[in-house]
């Protein structure tokens, strides 16, 4: 790749580069960051959880946008799109408790000792963090199960029952993922 490509590839980037890939946050803006975005997940998530074990525990299901989006009651006993939930339940607890908890501490104290990460880093952390931390009080509270509420569909395309904090950690993820993809063309035009 020759400098004039590298730096094309970086300057299509400029509108995440208001401060998201090249500089750094100090701790106390990591922390901060960190917590404003777990806390909304957090509250968004349990209330969206409890109108759903209110409102449609009784079989409701409401459908918008033509039936793209469907509203309705799942319990999961397993993972994303409910793998695992035939698995014993002591492995469903480790697996589906135990593990989450100690993946999502190493993921709270590695990005906020890193000195490396930015926003970008920073907020898909906490989406992940956040999301995590709301299906593992779902799992805590209601022995082992996750209240799921929302499908999508378009054509022949649907998506599993999920709630907010997997939506939360589908964004992180993605967020992650483009933090890497874009931040070593730009570590290597650096160079």
């Amino acid at each position: 790749m020759n400098q004039d490509t590298g730096e094309t590839y970086l300057y299509a980037f400029t509108f995440l580069d208001i401060g998201l890939i090249r500089s750094r946050m100090k701790l106390k803006s990591r922390v901060l960051t960190f917590i404003f975005i777990i806390i909304p997940v957090l509250v968004i998530d349990q209330i969206t959880k409890i109108i759903a074990r209110n409102e449609l525990q009784t079989g409701k299901v409401f459908s918008y946008l033509d039936g793209m989006l469907r509203i309705q009651y799942a319990e999961n006993p397993g993972a994303f799109l409910g793998w695992g939930s035939t698995l014993p339940p002591i492995w469903r607890t480790i697996l589906f408790s135990i593990l989450p908890f100690i993946l999502l501490a190493v993921l709270a104290a590695s990005i906020l000792r890193s000195s490396d990460a930015n926003w970008s880093a920073v907020t898909g952390a906490a989406l992940i963090f956040g999301g995590g931390l709301g299906n593992l009080i779902d799992r805590l509270i209601f022995q082992g199960m996750v209240t799921d509420f929302a499908l999508m569909k378009v054509g022949p395309l649907r998506t599993g029952i999920f709630n907010i904090a997997d939506v939360a950690i589908t964004s992180g993820v993605i967020l992650l993922i483009l933090y890497h993809v874009i931040r070593e063309p730009f570590k290597k035009a650096q160079l």
